[in-house]
C-alpha cells in the first residue's frame, strides 16, 4: 500500500511540474463566426524580465465545414520604443489532401499556430501586437475565434 501511495505522489509531481504556464493570453470571438476586415485582434502586454524566454501561439477554432486550405492574415507588432513591424503570417489550416491539421470534432476544428519559439523580449515595458485578417475575402466565413497565447518556458 505504501508503494502505490508513493507512486502517485510521485507522478502528481511530476504532472504539476509538466503544467504549461500561461503569461498571456488574449481571445476574440468573432460574431457569426465570420472574420472581417474591421474585426482586429488587439493584444497589449507587459514585459518586465528581459531574459525571460517565452513561445508564442496563436490558437484559431474554425468550423469543421470551413472551406479554405490556407488564410493569411497580418501581424503588427509595435515595440515599447515605438518601433512598428509587419509581417504576413500563412495559416495552414489542412494538409494538400483536406485533412484537417489540429484537433477536430464534429463541428470545429482547434488549430494551434506556432509563431515563435524559445524567444526572449529584447526592451522593457508595453507591446502590442494585431492580428488582421488578410485574405482575398473581406469576410471569411467559419472562423469562430483567435487566441494569443504567450507561454513561459521553463
Amino acid at each position: 500500500m505504501r508503494k502505490i501511495g508513493l507512486l502517485l505522489f510521485i507522478v502528481s509531481i511530476f504532472l504539476v511540474s509538466c503544467k504549461e504556464v500561461v503569461f498571456y493570453n488574449s481571445l476574440k470571438n468573432f460574431e457569426n463566426s465570420i472574420w472581417t476586415y474591421e474585426d482586429i485582434h488587439n493584444a497589449t502586454f507587459e514585459i518586465k524580465d528581459t531574459t525571460q524566454v517565452y513561445d508564442l501561439y496563436l490558437d484559431v477554432i474554425h468550423n469543421a465545414s470551413f472551406e479554405y486550405q490556407n488564410i493569411y492574415c497580418k501581424l503588427n507588432t509595435t515595440f515599447p520604443s515605438k518601433k512598428t513591424t509587419e509581417q504576413q503570417l500563412p495559416i495552414n489550416f489542412a494538409n494538400n489532401k483536406g485533412k484537417w491539421h489540429g484537433q477536430c470534432g464534429t463541428s470545429s476544428c482547434k488549430l494551434r499556430v506556432v509563431l515563435q519559439q524559445n524567444v526572449s523580449f529584447q526592451e522593457e515595458g508595453s507591446y502590442q501586437i494585431a492580428f488582421e485578417q488578410y485574405s482575398r475575402k473581406p469576410a471569411l466565413e467559419g472562423i469562430q475565434s483567435i487566441d494569443f497565447i504567450i507561454k513561459k518556458v521553463d
